[in-house]
């Protein structure tokens, strides 16, 4: 994981930090309902969580999805997710959101869907301090 070397606090400051962006997907030929879930720490360090339901506690990060690290270049939010893959070990994946406002929006090739996150509020947010 190259960006937990590369995070500065300033990077923090382009995103609300503590917050929860969420993202829902539906695709109604196979029955699918996904509901996605990003927390950012201003540490630079995220926790994604991905449920079939709506309630999801995302104080509780060891029932994250996937955990990574983050970097911000000007607009761009670059979230780098380790490949779980045996056949790619050691490699990363790395997913590129532009921000705009309350807003990431995934920047994907033209034949590819868009998947955009929007900042929500959510009531019983508490302090996490991530382990990895």
């Amino acid at each position: 994981m190259k960006f937990e070397k590369t995070f500065t606090k300033e990077m923090s400051n382009k995103i609300e930090v503590d917050a929860v962006y969420f993202n829902f997907y539906e695709d109604k030929t196979i029955n699918l309902k996904r509901y996605n879930y990003i927390r950012f720490f201003n540490s630079g360090q995220f926790a994604l969580f991905a449920s079939k339901t709506e309630s999801i506690d995302v104080n509780n990060i060891e029932k994250a999805f996937f955990v990574g690290y983050y970097n911000i270049k000007n607009d761009l939010l670059l979230i780098e997710i380790p490949n779980t893959s045996f056949s790619k070990a050691g490699k990363r994946v790395i997913r590129k959101f532009v921000i705009e406002g309350n807003s990431l929006k995934e920047k994907r090739k033209r034949n590819e869907g868009e998947t955009i996150f929007t900042k929500i509020t959510v009531k019983d947010i508490r302090p996490v301090l991530p382990d990895w």
